[in-house]
């Protein structure tokens, strides 16, 4: 079979498209934030961006995996010290894993430790969701729009 130089071409381009997909999807979920935000817009875009990326990238509309819940559980210790004093085994009965992940932060269940469900105006009751911003992230939003 013979081909013409820019069916070749066409080929050799979704191939690589093929292959640079999903390490652009791996560079995108280390880097968070803003990007998975830029991710999304471009899943959108099948009239600007080659197909590949437009499937691979469209699990970031609804699906970017959570960070481990250790280090979630160590952003909320540390902020509770810092900004209110308090120990988390003080304030938490127990800290669960994340209910959803999005670009700038997680939402983990939790249970407040009885003291804690019924003061300052709140009265929700024990159980609460927590939501998690990711490390470093408010920096970095600053640094992409600098």
């Amino acid at each position: 079979m013979n081909e013409s130089p820019p069916e070749v071409r066409k080929r050799t381009w979704e191939k690589l498209h093929g292959i640079h997909a999903p390490t652009g999807l791996s560079v995108i979920l280390k880097l968070r934030g803003l990007y998975v935000k830029i991710g999304q817009v471009l899943s959108a875009r099948a009239d600007f961006m080659p197909l590949q990326y437009v499937n691979c990238f469209m699990t970031l509309q609804d699906s970017v995996p959570p960070w481990p819940t250790k280090e979630a559980e160590n952003i909320v210790r540390e902020e509770l010290q810092m900004s209110q004093g308090l120990n988390f085994d003080d304030v938490f009965e127990s800290f669960g894993e994340a209910l959803g992940s999005a670009s700038i932060g997680q939402v983990h269940r939790a249970v407040l430790k009885p003291q804690y469900s019924n003061i300052g105006g709140y009265s929700g009751g024990r159980n609460v969701a927590i939501k998690v911003m990711h490390a470093g992230v408010e920096d970095r939003f600053l640094n992409d729009f600098k």
